[in-house]
């Protein structure tokens, strides 16, 4: 009797390990959802069609979305920059590149993304990588 006992109970504590692993996911990702709505509403993401002038008071990584970068232009657009990589710089992911009181240019329904630093101009094509094979040949 004590043998059928001691089946019952381990297949049980698996399973009610199970459920509560899938509660914590639901209430983690349902969290993450709500941060995520509340956090493009501050955040515009930015588009091809959108156009962008001004100087960066502020720029971070996204907390929420990996490669994108939080930029505030001007002291008051917020926005959300989506990633780029550029090969030719040391720097090549935009994330990193980009710094406090840097010039951002993007034109109307355009993909790339001008920076202007210390009287040079560096560019970024939004949401793809550039200059890759030219590095590693091919």
């Amino acid at each position: 009797m004590l043998k059928n006992k001691d089946n019952i109970k381990l297949p049980l504590f698996i399973l009610l390990c199970m459920v509560s692993a899938g509660v914590c996911v639901f209430f983690i990702g349902n969290s993450n959802l709500k941060r995520e709505s509340k956090y493009n509403m501050e955040y515009q993401l930015i588009s091809i069609k959108d156009e962008i002038s001004g100087k960066l008071t502020f720029t971070r990584p996204s907390r929420i979305r990996s490669y994108n970068s939080i930029c505030i232009v001007n002291e008051t657009l917020r926005i959300q920059l989506p990633w780029a990589e550029n090969w030719a710089y040391a720097h090549k992911h935009l994330v990193q590149f980009l710094q406090q009181n840097d010039s951002i240019y993007k034109p109307e329904n355009s993909d790339t993304l001008f920076i202007f630093r210390n009287n040079k101009e560096y560019y970024f094509i939004l949401e793809k990588r550039i200059n890759y094979m030219t590095l590693f040949g091919n």
